[in-house]
């Protein structure tokens, strides 16, 4: 992320840097000139704020899934502490440190500080301060590398182009498919969207031994913060040992916890979920267009599934482990598999690991 704000500082200050043939003005009064560095001054943290922001959201957004609502704000109020208070106070105490002065310095900028965390807090105690957001697909994050990269590569009027693969990063992330479910490779967690009342509504399954880890990680993938992530529900058609529910585009959806409850996860062309190994039979009785047990989540990890005009479609996460000198070496990489949703294809089989 730093090397991302370093990057769009440095095209930042390239486009507004004065050309060299530029026409000098003439000398303003002291008040004219107060007011030109002032402004010069507000808009050059104002821009600086914006721009590093920019850069660096991306990123925070893929791997965190968090948008900083205050992010600027925070930035304006705070800089002019750290510039005119805590760094000149940094320097004079390295000065006076030998000579045992710095204790006076050392005060004033513990104090600004201090009005900094307090600031930092009176933003960040705001309900609406961080939102969650869905992670972004792969192509977003490509996207937005090019446009830095691009801004920071060009010159003249070539640097705008930039622009145009932040836009395409912009359309790569608000047209991203969004699962009809998650769960994790521990059926700790399962996420769904509901479709039986005819408006699809996220819900949740909390698995035996719940891990709030397990519920909240998984739900900022899917851009739900913890605070909603505690209000969401099962589907109504959840039992003891048998979830039932319709997906946005109408097919069943079973998630059956028990050997008890395989008999009655036997519907044809469904996606199937099951928390115990599947019988060696079940794909030929029953015909799911997806069966997922856990023998496979034990292979594969934890994933998504989406629903796309051309079948299913399934992210896996896999953990293949090797042994060596004591330690465990744990890779993981996305698996995607498109699924034919025919009613006797062996789904399970589909996806397959390298």
């Amino acid at each position: 992320m730093s090397f991302a704000a370093t990057t769009a500082l440095v095209a930042l200050f390239e486009v507004s840097r004065r050309d060299p043939d530029e026409y000098a003005l003439p000398t303003p009064g002291p008040l004219i000139g107060a007011l030109q560095w002032s402004s010069r001054a507000i808009g050059g943290v104002i821009s600086v704020s914006l721009v590093a922001g920019l850069a660096t959201d991306p990123f925070a957004l893929y791997h965190f899934q968090r948008f900083s609502t205050y992010a600027l704000a925070a930035n304006l109020a705070s800089a002019p502490i750290m510039s005119f208070l805590v760094a000149p106070a940094a320097g004079i105490a390295a000065v006076l440190a030998p000579f045992g002065l710095a204790d006076i310095p050392l005060q004033v900028m513990a104090g600004a500080l201090d009005l900094v965390a307090a600031i930092g807090e009176a933003f960040g105690s705001r309900p609406e301060a961080v939102r969650a957001l869905p992670r972004p697909p792969d192509s977003a994050l490509i996207a937005c590398v090019a446009a830095l990269l691009w801004a920071c590569l060009w010159r003249g009027r070539l640097r705008w182009g930039g622009v145009g693969f932040f836009a395409l990063a912009l359309g790569f992330y608000f047209t991203a498919p969004k699962p009809a479910i998650a769960f994790d490779a521990d059926l700790r967690a399962l996420y769904a969207q509901d479709a039986s009342d005819g408006s699809a509504q996220w819900t949740l399954q909390r698995g035996r031994g719940r891990s709030t880890y397990a519920l909240e990680r998984l739900g900022a993938m899917l851009g739900h913060a913890p605070a909603r992530v505690e209000r969401l529900a099962p589907p109504e058609g959840c039992g003891a040992d048998l979830c039932a529910w319709n997906t946005p585009r109408g097919r069943v959806a079973l998630f059956a916890r028990t050997e008890a409850a395989l008999a009655d996860a036997c519907v044809e062309n469904a996606i199937v979920l099951l928390g115990v190994a599947a019988p060696a039979d079940f794909t030929a009785r029953c015909h799911p267009a997806l069966m997922i047990d856990a023998t496979d989540i034990a292979t594969l990890g934890g994933g998504m599934i989406y629903e796309t005009p051309n079948g299913l479609r399934v992210t896996r996460a896999t953990q293949r482990a090797s042994r060596g000198l004591g330690h465990r070496v744990r890779q993981a990489f996305h698996l995607e598999a498109s699924l034919n949703t025919h009613p006797r294809m062996n789904a399970q089989h589909s996806v397959r690991g390298p």
